[in-house]
């Protein structure tokens, strides 16, 4: 138990008196404890950004790793172009893949684009 000499009131402020004790004020011990939980909350701020900085980064490589993907799956699909290959679909445009044949494959890519768009990715 701590022994209360007195209380008042001066200048806006309440005053307590109390016995002197060798651990120190009260309000240096109030102060101790604020600015640990201020460093708490700092690094659990900081410890939050870096969670979000690798989850940025991890979201940047699926991204790279899906339009590499993409990038293959495309060059696979117009390699015949290139390469003199034999023509399909009759069109005589020169393609190797008919007009309707490309709109379907294009129509597909953008609605797997937009799925991905939808989900944050």
């Amino acid at each position: 138990m701590v022994e209360l000499y007195n209380v008042f009131y001066t200048d806006q402020r309440v005053s307590i008196v109390m016995e002197l004790m060798d651990g120190g004020s009260l309000q240096d011990h109030l102060d101790d404890v604020l600015a640990e939980r201020e460093e708490e909350q700092r690094q659990q701020r900081k410890q939050h950004h870096q969670q979000q900085h690798q989850q940025y980064q991890e979201h940047q490589a699926n991204n790279f790793s899906f339009a590499t993907q993409a990038r293959h799956s495309f060059n696979a699909l117009t390699s015949p172009l290139h390469s003199g290959g034999e023509k399909r679909g009759g069109s005589g445009s020169g393609s190797c893949y008919d007009l309707s044949t490309l709109k379907n494959i294009t129509r597909q890519v953008l609605r797997g684009l937009a799925l991905l768009h939808r989900q944050h990715r």
